[in-house]
């Protein structure tokens, strides 16, 4: 027989027999059982849908209950099973069975050794089931809510695709952003939320609950086991005070409504410590407090979540009550306004947090916990009773998901000194346009003033956080204040101000988007009697490589005494200092040297704007210039340099060791003051000598060489390093 006639010959047949068949298997699909196979032995319906089994040849069963090969049953989501029949060529209908339950059926043929020869057959029952319904509403243009979907995938799967039916409420990408947001994590960092398969089930409810069965007060009870609050008002309908944006959405197992907020069961942690004190009612000084030390990035940060960081984190925070603060406030004369800028802020909130966790089971009386400026304070007490640092702890143990908080009825204040002086307290004020502070970590990482009173460094001042902060010192007649502004960035438009005791704006330096401000050098407190100025210097500092003179200075003798130490802080130049000088005045110039002394330079302009001193060459380190007298007194004849018969040399030195030069036949003492005007060493001349200085600190000493009965021949400044 020719191939075109065989298959006409098998389309008949099979035609012939299903004909004959239909009356009794009239299935929405047909299995027929011939000789060893089922054919066809893979079949996908949906559920509802019926398949008949059509025998045409041969002793056979359908079996789906038990492996015929292995003995063990085969798990189907529902058994079935039809008896043996004999197939006949008309085909015989062994009967019909319908699959309401989504899932795959196994089956086989258990007549003699059939199941061994192959005879075996799968039925997937493929229902459109809420998880499909929610990949279509992840690829779907209309409805963003991809990240919702996949959280529901990953952590509540069995949801999906289980026979009993739920409703879910899946948060848009907005309201996921906003979490995410709120939680200071990113998108893959929120799925590690230790609560999240909480989370999730709390998003779901047993049951099917279209728009129009949600009625106003109802309550539903979501798989988590805490209930839903439904609202019905003319602004839409809500879930726990989500709203219901899209609806419609139904699959074979449930229906889903996006809702624009995510949801979250009672009694899971705050997202982070910096989310507590937000939300607490008994805390918004604190949280003014933590906000203006800039502090509040660090306290949000998910160090238990997040663990591809070491820091910052996790944080204790012992959190003084409003009225702890206001006990405290009252007892300072401050109002919050007050404590915000005040100096002692940062210190004053760091008091209050420890960088690592301290829950109330491990407490120890006695135990000294360390905060992050590094002081300490006790714990005492036992249970119920504790105190930290001499406050009572009210609450112990509230948790987030970077921490924890313990309640206290006081505040854990520094030491606040009050500062005094008989030029009054001064204040000198930080601002920054931008709001964020000045970026501040180190003296080489930010920016900050030194504040220097008669050349010492009283303090480095910066702005933590926010648009400003007061700082206030005390002044006495006659000191010579310098501000030296450093900027090695951070900060937005940065600038200072500074008041006398009577609240006098004094000096104003604004930065601009090309320039830092200006430094502040020589500022004399109150009206200094000694002090008669015949006009001002000018001392332009250069740098070649423009990144300033780094740690090198100019120290500024006058009359042998230390009064200015200038610098410059950034940038290439002129920078430009001036400072007032008296009549008869002697200045001496001392360069200290910086990390790279070749690139530095100055010069120095008199009164009358002519070259006094210039040490500005190229690729030379710049050389010290003594005996500078910008207004010569009238009775002025001779230099200084003339009357003086003896020097030490090298100056500076560095290696401790100095040799005198002067006049072999003269004898006398060479004596050293610190430039405090304390006596430190003194030697016996004679020319040519060496000394030992190297146990004197780095820094300016005067030598004042004299006769042996006492006479002053002369001084010299004399540089140690």
């Amino acid at each position: 027989m020719n191939t075109p006639a065989c298959l006409i010959l098998l389309s008949a047949l099979c035609a012939t027999i299903l004909g004959n068949a239909s009356a009794q298997c009239d299935g929405n699909h047909t299995v027929i059982l011939q000789n060893f196979e089922f054919t066809p032995a893979e079949l996908t319906v949906e559920p509802g849908d019926s398949v008949s089994f059509i025998n045409i040849e041969g002793i056979h069963t359908v079996n789906g209950v038990t492996n015929s090969v292995t003995g063990e049953p085969f798990g189907n989501p529902m058994p079935f099973s039809l008896p043996q029949t004999v197939g006949t060529v008309a085909g015989t209908c062994m009967g019909t069975v319908t699959f309401n339950t989504p899932g795959t059926y196994s089956y086989d043929c258990s007549v003699g050794f059939n199941a061994q020869a192959g005879m075996q057959g799968t039925i997937v029952v493929d229902a459109y089931d809420l998880n499909d319904l929610l990949i279509d509403m992840q690829q779907s243009d209309t409805v963003a809510a991809w990240m919702s979907g996949y959280a529901f995938q990953s952590f509540v799967p069995e949801i999906l695709t289980a026979l009993g039916q739920h409703t879910l409420f899946v948060p848009d990408d907005n309201a996921v952003n906003g979490a995410m947001d709120f939680m200071n994590l990113g998108q893959f960092d929120m799925l590690a939320i230790p609560d999240f398969p909480e989370i999730m089930q709390y998003h779901s409810v047993p049951g099917i609950w279209t728009l129009d069965d949600l009625e106003d007060g109802m309550t539903l009870t979501t798989v988590q086991g805490q209930a839903l609050q439904v609202t019905v008002n003319a602004e839409g309908t809500f879930v726990d005070g989500a709203r219901i944006v899209q609806t419609g959405f139904e699959a074979f197992n449930g229906v889903a409504h996006v809702i624009d907020e995510v949801l979250a069961p009672a009694g899971l942690p705050a997202p982070h410590v910096w989310a507590w004190i937000q939300s607490s009612p008994n805390h918004t000084i604190l949280e003014q407090a933590v906000a203006a030390a800039y502090l509040q990035a660090d306290l949000s940060f998910q160090v238990l979540i997040d663990n591809s960081y070491n820091e910052p984190g996790p944080w204790t925070v012992w959190a003084p009550t409003d009225e702890a603060f206001e006990v405290f406030l009252e007892a300072q004369g401050w109002d919050v306004a007050d404590l915000l800028s005040s100096q002692y802020l940062v210190e004053l909130v760091q008091n209050h947090i420890l960088q690592y966790l301290v829950e109330s089971p491990n407490f120890s009386s006695g135990a000294n916990l360390t905060n992050l400026n590094g002081t300490t304070f006790a714990l005492s007490g036992g249970a119920g009773q504790w105190s930290y640092g001499g406050a009572s702890v009210l609450q112990v143990d509230a948790q987030t998901y970077n921490g924890l908080i313990h309640v206290l009825d006081e505040v854990l204040a520094p030491e606040i000194e009050v500062p005094e002086g008989t030029c009054g307290v001064w204040t000198l004020e930080l601002t920054d346009q931008g709001g964020d502070g000045w970026g501040f970590e180190d003296i080489f990482n930010g920016t900050y003033v030194e504040l220097q009173v008669n050349q010492t460094v009283l303090d480095v001042v910066t702005l933590p956080g926010g648009t400003s902060l007061s700082y206030e010192f005390g002044v006495d007649v006659g000191d010579v204040l310098n501000a030296v502004f450093y900027s090695f960035g951070g900060g937005y438009l940065p600038g200072y101000r500074i008041y006398d005791g009577e609240g006098a704006l004094l000096v104003q330096e604004q930065g601009t988007f090309n320039n830092d401000p200006e430094s502040t050098f020589g500022l004399h407190a109150c009206d200094d009697p000694y002090f008669d100025a015949c006009g001002t210097v000018t001392v332009a500092f250069e740098d070649f490589y423009g990144d300033g003179w780094d740690v090198g200075a100019l120290l500024v003798f006058v009359d042998d005494v230390l009064t200015y130490e200038l610098t410059m802080p950034n940038g290439q130049g002129p920078y430009e200092v001036e400072l007032q000088v008296n009549e008869g005045a002697v200045l001496d110039f001392i360069y200290d040297s910086s990390y790279f002394p070749q690139e530095n330079g100055y010069v120095v302009y008199g009164v009358d704007g002519e070259v006094l001193v210039d040490q500005n060459i190229l690729d030379q380190s710049p050389g010290n210039a003594l005996n500078v007298i910008p207004c010569p007194a009238a009775s002025d004849n001779v230099s200084l340099q003339e009357t003086l018969a003896w020097s030490c040399v090298p100056n500076p030195t560095r290696d401790g060791r100095i040799q005198f030069v002067g006049d072999a036949n003269q004898a006398g003492r060479a004596t050293f003051r610190d430039v405090q005007g304390r006596e430190v060493h003194e030697v016996v001349l004679p020319a040519g000598g060496s000394c030992d200085v190297s146990h004197l600190q780095a820094g300016m000493y005067v030598v004042t060489f004299a006769s042996p009965d006492g006479i002053t021949w002369g001084t010299q400044q004399l540089v140690v390093r």
